[in-house]
């Protein structure tokens, strides 16, 4: 797999009844990073499981381009919103943001690429891909300062059952 099918799956998933929101959710209220609930997830479809060594040696290696340039962006688009203005611009941002994004889902790929990945279980059911990712959100929860798993556990199953 490469960076390219991540996007692509990242796509596909995000335009799915609910998903955005929930997603959205998870960024806004607890501080996730949507491009790590995606390649979590991303993960898990090729049957892929992420250790919380793993996930750590994502985030070090895409937390600056993520704080200089994903953030930053994100910001002046919804400073933007309801402001007047021409859409354009506000379009241009996002265009960028969503850029930058793609980027950062590069960089998650060129630092663990699949073949550092482990193998989940060995049958590739739907149930095993939910379980995976299951476990590969958890172990990213657990990397954000003063979130606990209770918290968002409900927002999670709801999002496995609705990319699954």
């Amino acid at each position: 797999m490469d960076n390219q099918s991540l996007w692509e799956f990242s796509l596909n998933v995000y335009k799915k009844d609910c998903v955005e929101s929930l997603l959205l959710a998870l960024q806004d209220d607890y501080g996730a990073d949507i491009n790590m609930l995606l390649f979590c997830f991303w993960a898990a479809q090729q049957g892929k499981a992420l250790s919380t060594e793993q996930i750590h040696e994502l985030i070090k290696a895409t937390a600056k381009w993520r704080n200089d340039c994903v953030i930053p962006l994100r910001s002046i688009r919804l400073s933007l919103k309801g402001q007047p203005g021409p859409d354009q611009f506000r379009h241009r941002i996002k265009v960028l943001e969503l850029e930058a994004e793609q980027w950062q889902q590069q960089l998650m790929v060129e630092t663990l690429p699949f073949t550092k990945l482990t193998n989940g279980k060995e049958d590739n059911s739907e149930e095993k891909a939910n379980n995976l990712a299951i476990d590969n959100i958890r172990h990213y929860i657990d990397t954000l300062p003063g979130v606990e798993w209770n918290e968002i556990a409900d927002n999670t199953s709801e999002l496995v059952r609705l990319i699954g």
